[in-house]
């Protein structure tokens, strides 16, 4: 939202004033979007919270390892489950995941509690997020290096294939190639299509920074499919429509991805093998 007035304002130098307005009633429209949450937020947690309340432990949760065997554990949602039937949909049964999650917020303040037992111990979601914000700040202040192999991990995982079930994303396999195509193939016509490019890498360093998981890809997918439309068109121009050699390789990348997702444990395994070989921090699988 702050990126797009000041883009309009650089990108019409004849109609700087005019060009930031635009930008301006732009920003304002997609700001409407969040309002609710934030009114939610408000209302609920009395602070100024624009979207969600857990950007602070996942900005910490890039720099530190949890063992969700120990950090998770849905045994007494299941049992409530198991016992209710039907009824198992209810309020309830939502609470239970909730507080036993390793994101919920009485796990998290658990874990805050054991890692910094000098500190005060945050007493609602606002605190708690506030507080794993200016823990993680500190950490990286003391630890530059762990910063920089973050970096250098995370943005490798941008583009990894496998959700975090350990599941092969078919779609995400098959767009990625054509994406990286369209990016090349574009990569002249920049001045005309900066702000896409702008809005692009921003997401993805937005996603490295925090943590690059691929519920996070969502903000930029509709660019990856975008590009990869634009290098579909372009193989079709380049070549004629009863041409073999685009199918060939739509079909082609479509059949890897299938063969990689009928081996995907292994090839998942053998990823988690090549970056503990390269010395980068593996999550406990």
């Amino acid at each position: 939202m702050l990126l797009i007035p000041f883009w309009m304002f650089w990108r019409f130098p004849n109609a700087r004033i005019a060009g930031f307005a635009k930008g301006i009633v732009i920003g304002l429209i997609a700001l409407i979007t969040v309002l609710p949450w934030t009114a939610r937020n408000w209302s609920v947690h009395h602070a100024l919270i624009p979207i969600s309340s857990n950007g602070g432990h996942i900005f910490w949760l890039g720099f530190h390892q949890l063992d969700r065997s120990v950090y998770q554990n849905f045994n007494r949602a299941e049992t409530y489950r198991a016992t209710e039937g039907k009824k198992a949909g209810s309020e309830e049964y939502f609470q239970l995941t909730a507080e036993d999650n390793i994101l919920g917020f009485p796990m998290l303040q658990k874990v805050y509690a054991e890692r910094y037992p000098d500190h005060h111990i945050p007493q609602n979601e606002a605190q708690l997020n506030r507080a794993y914000f200016a823990r993680t700040l500190e950490f990286m202040n003391e630890h530059p290096g762990a910063v920089v192999v973050k970096i250098i991990k995370d943005t490798l995982r941008v583009p990894y294939l496998f959700d975090h079930f350990g599941r092969y994303v078919v779609s995400f396999g098959c767009l990625l190639p054509f994406a990286i195509a369209g990016l090349w193939i574009t990569r002249k016509r920049w001045r005309e299509l900066n702000l896409f490019y702008v809005l692009f890498v921003s997401l993805v360093m937005l996603e490295v920074i925090f943590h690059p998981t691929p519920r996070f890809r969502i903000p930029y997918e509709p660019f990856i499919i975008l590009f990869g439309a634009t290098a579909g068109v372009a193989l079709f121009q380049r070549f004629s429509v009863r041409h073999l050699l685009p199918y060939v390789l739509i079909v082609g990348v479509i059949t890897i991805n299938l063969i990689f997702y009928a081996y995907s444990d292994s090839i998942r395994h053998a990823f988690r093998a090549i970056a503990s070989l390269l010395g980068l921090p593996v999550e406990p699988n």
